[in-house]
């Protein structure tokens, strides 16, 4: 049998599982995100993460499944299950992506004058247009 059926197989079997028989597939999400790392690896590395995962739970409801491994949960309750009893949901750092999308844009202004190599926003601002623009607005 030639390798290259082999491989394709071997992926075909992987995915099948991951949609159909692994432990996290009784959770709610869309079948190409539970069969593959590809989907969410692909928005990770596009910086569409947090709009994805914003309407996904839109669509799925609390718990989204968002990768064959992951899921993904806006229900503050369930950081009790996942870290512990001794962190309380408050103690859960913000997410420094969704903090810069739906954060206060003057505050990400200040902060890349402040420091732009540790401003989380700094790869949206490259361009010297941008950023010149933006300390305008910033004062």
């Amino acid at each position: 049998m030639p390798i290259c059926a082999q491989i394709a197989g071997y992926f075909l079997c992987t995915a099948l599982y991951n949609v159909y028989f692994h432990p996290l597939a009784k959770f709610p999400g869309p079948r190409l995100y539970a069969a593959s790392q590809i989907p969410i690896t692909t928005n990770r590395l596009l910086g569409d993460e947090v709009m994805t995962f914003h309407k996904l739970h839109a669509k799925y409801g609390q718990f989204v499944r968002v990768a064959p491994g992951e899921l993904s949960t806006i229900n503050p309750a369930a950081s009790k299950d996942v870290y512990g009893h001794r962190n309380p949901a408050k103690s859960i750092p913000k997410d420094f992506i969704a903090d810069c999308v739906f954060g206060n844009s003057l505050h990400l202004l200040e902060k890349m004058e402040y420091n732009p190599f540790l401003a989380c926003g700094t790869f949206w601002l490259r361009n010297e247009g941008l950023r010149s623009s933006g300390s305008a607005v910033a004062k």
